[in-house]
Order: structure tokens, then sequence, then C-alpha cells
């Protein structure tokens, strides 16, 4: 029942027009952020082919080649630097990211207020809910929503990594990475790759799932306390504000993408735990799940 009304909620018009638009989001990162990327790529490699030359083949370019093919010992994975993995982790550090990611959580919030303010509030569904019973009904409706929001999160930041490992080389090199970009921030220009590149996109996705699910108790919190939802759309803007204000660590929306996050108070690209992101989700999502059961029973014990 639960899965069959997620499969249905991910399979609407309104679903497939967010991710899609996500999609187009990322992509026009990439291409802000493309001409940057090769051009430094390319010098790169220009000055990795020129120490090469001069310190092992005596300055001579030409001894590279050896009937008509490059010596093999050259460090073959210079190329990483274009890798997906690396393209991925510098669109979501972007300046553009940080944009989109104040503006998503507010249209997530609109698609799916309708759906709860008619669970909530339409006398049709307390047949339905002294069918099944009120723990019940509090329970399917929290998990349905918490699990939607977290795929609608991350399905485009997974179909872009597909994308990009379509096009572009898809290991990585702990030894060779763009040292210098405008586009990433410091912390991120050696994290990316001293840390296990796929590890940090696995944190990333799961850090954007718990940010998904947090964002929909916030949703179900917001209109179970306004019936208004004029109300509820002014709350959650004053909510976001004052949460980026005085957030301890960083601000509830960066948790949107752990680059962001991290990149939000740490300098020192040393100092980056690559869990700390995904301990402050988690007790936002712990937070949030008890405040909104809580609120959510009330509201619906007063209806019925």
């Amino acid at each position: 029942m639960k899965l069959r009304l997620i499969k249905t909620k991910l399979s609407n018009k309104s679903t497939l027009i967010y991710i899609l638009f996500a999609l187009i989001i990322y992509n026009l990162i990439f291409i802000s952020i493309k001409s940057e990327l090769f051009y430094r790529g390319i010098n790169y490699m220009t000055n990795y082919l020129d120490y090469y030359t001069n310190n092992y083949l005596n300055g001579n370019i030409n001894n590279l080649i050896f009937n008509n093919t490059p010596y093999l010992f050259i460090e073959s994975d210079v190329v990483n630097i274009y890798s997906a993995v690396f393209i991925y982790v510098a669109c979501f550090s972007s300046a553009i990211f940080t944009f989109f990611m104040f503006i998503s959580p507010m249209l997530l919030f609109l698609m799916i207020l309708k759906n709860i303010y008619s669970d909530i509030y339409n006398k049709n569904m307390v047949n339905h809910i002294n069918r099944i019973g009120k723990n019940k009904f509090i329970n399917n409706m929290l998990f349905v929503y918490a699990l939607y929001m977290g795929l609608l999160i991350i399905i485009p930041k997974i179909l872009f990594f597909l994308e990009l490992s379509i096009f572009f080389p898809n290991s990585v090199s702990s030894v060779h990475f763009i040292a210098e970009a405008s586009f990433l921030s410091s912390a991120f220009l050696y994290t990316s790759y001293n840390i296990q590149p796929y590890l940090l996109i696995l944190i990333d996705l799961c850090v954007s799932f718990i940010f998904g699910i947090s964002l929909a108790f916030i949703s179900i919190i917001v209109s179970s306390l306004f019936r208004n939802k004029a109300m509820s759309y002014t709350f959650i803007i004053l909510f976001f504000a004052i949460s980026s204000i005085f957030s301890i660590k960083a601000p509830f929306l960066y948790l949107h993408s752990i680059f962001n996050f991290v990149s939000y108070y740490i300098n020192d690209a040393n100092l980056f735990n690559l869990y700390e992101p995904l301990l402050v989700g988690l007790i936002y999502l712990l937070v949030t799940f008890v405040l909104a059961k809580i609120i959510l029973k009330r509201k619906i014990e007063r209806n019925i």
C-alpha cells in the first residue's frame, strides 16, 4: 500500500517536471564551469608534460613517442582530472548550485503542500482514519512523504552522475587534480581526491536523502500548525531564513549537498570530517520526526 502510493507520487506529472527541471539546472551548472574546467585541465596537463619532459626526457618532447606509441610508463591517470567524479564535486560546489539550493526546497514544499492539506483537512479522510486507526494513518503518512521527498532530492543527482559517467572517465586519481579553480571552494580543491571520491558521492547522496526526509517532516509540521496556506508559505520562508542565520554548524538548507555544507564553515580541507554532515543531518531528521509525529497526532485528533 505505502510503496504503491510512493510509486504513484513519483510517476505524477509535477514530480517528473521537477526531476527534469533539477537535471536541467545541474547541466546548466556544468555548462557554466565547463570552459574554465577544460582550461585549467589543459594547463595542468601541459605543465605535467613539461615537467616530465624536462626531468626525464632531457627536454626533448619527441622522446615521449617511441614507434608511434606513447611511453607506457607515463602516468595514464592524468586524464582523470576530467573524471565524472571530479566534475560532480565541482558542480555541486558552485555558486549556481548554492542559489538553486535556496529555490529547490520552496518548490518542493509547494509541490506536496496540497497533498498534505488534503490528507489532514479533508473531511472524507475521517472514515479512512477510523478504519485503519489513527496511529497507522500517521505512521503511513510520515513514511510515504519522507521517502517520496528523499527520493525526489537524490534522483536528479543520480541521473546527473550517470550522465557524466557516459561522457567522461569514471576513474579517480589521488595524484592529479586541478589545484586552482574559481568554481570550487578551497575546502574541496584537494579534499575531493584526498578522500575516496566514490565514498564522498555516496555520503553526499545519503545527506541529500536525509535532507529530503527532514524537509517532508517540516512540511507536515507547518501544514499541521497553519490551516491557512498563505500562513504556511510565510512560515516556511521565515524558518529557512532564521535557520540560516542562527544555525550552530551550517544552515539546514546546506544539507542539500555535502559540498555546500562543508564549504560553509570549513576553510582548511584537512579539517574536513566526512561523516559530520551525516551526523548533523540525522539530528535534524530525528528532531523533525518527533515534532512532526506529535503535532500531526494532535491535529488528527482534533479533526476526527
